[in-house]
Formats: C-alpha cells, sequence, structure tokens
C-alpha cells in the first residue's frame, strides 16, 4: 500500500506521464458556477481518469539523433497536452508517434540505456532499458484497449 506522500513523490521523479480519460456522465446534474462572468463548462463535457501510466526514464534518452529525438517528441506530446479538447487528443492520434518510433527501432537509431527503474537490483548487472522500445509498447497496448471505445482521449505531460 502507498501513502499519499510517497504517490507524490514518485509522480514527480516520473519524465513523462500518460493519461487515459474516458466521458464521464454523474449520476446527478451538477451545478457549475461562473468565474468572472465566464462559464467553466457543463456536465457534458466532464471526463474521469480511468488510468495512468509514469515513466522515470526519458522515453527519448536512447534517440542520439537529435532531430529524431525532437521529432519524435513533438508527434507525442504536442497533440497530447491536456490544454487541448479532449475530443482532439483520441488514441487513435498515437499512430504517427507509433509509426515513427517503430521505424526508428527497426532501423537500430535507438540505444539501450542503464534503467533507474525499481530499487534493490544488482548493482554488478544493472538493468537496462531501451526507453523508447518500452513506451512504444506501452502505447501499443493501450491502443488495442482503448482505440475502438468511445469517449476516449489521451493526455501525455
Amino acid at each position: 500500500m502507498r501513502l499519499f506522500g510517497e504517490t507524490m513523490a514518485n509522480e514527480n521523479l516520473a519524465k513523462l506521464r500518460i493519461s487515459i480519460w474516458k466521458d464521464y456522465y454523474p449520476p446527478r446534474s451538477l451545478m457549475l458556477h461562473q468565474d468572472q462572468g465566464k462559464p467553466l463548462g457543463g456536465d457534458d463535457n466532464l471526463q474521469q481518469e480511468v488510468y495512468s501510466w509514469s515513466m522515470r526514464e526519458d522515453p527519448f534518452g536512447g534517440v542520439a539523433d537529435d532531430a529524431l529525438r525532437n521529432k519524435l517528441r513533438e508527434l507525442l506530446i504536442t497533440p497530447f497536452e491536456p490544454s487541448i479538447p479532449p475530443s482532439s487528443r483520441k488514441v487513435s492520434r498515437l499512430r504517427p508517434f507509433l509509426d515513427e518510433a517503430e521505424a526508428s527501432i527497426a532501423g537500430g537509431l535507438t540505444e539501450w540505456t542503464i534503467s533507474h527503474e525499481g530499487s534493490g537490483e544488482d548493482e554488478d548487472f544493472p538493468a537496462r532499458l531501451n526507453p523508447l522500445l518500452a513506451l512504444k509498447l506501452q502505447l501499443d497496448w493501450l491502443v488495442r484497449c482503448f482505440e475502438n471505445q468511445p469517449g476516449i482521449s489521451v493526455a501525455i505531460r
């Protein structure tokens, strides 16, 4: 069991956090107040987080080429910023990143690094990780699970 402080400390170490959100329909109507004359929205655009995954490794750390690293970062982060409306952050928008990541991995353009995940590892044999491959595999799984579900969006920070 994790305590609140431990969870927050672990999330602060995260280099990347992926959250899956789904439309939320409250069992009862909600009253939303206006802030300085601006409506905050209605209960028809509420969402709840249904899944999150944090990566403490730099997912682009094993990509030696600066241009490729920037391209991958742009394909992954920009379309899924939380400030973008959920309707524009659909799971299917991960495909361009996944295609580019797969081509980079298959082309040998990524490297394995020493992983800092976990604790209590054998210091003589540190864990090795291809961060881009780990991220790609996780995102492939998320796409398979959520792509055809209605009302799902992705946020990445």
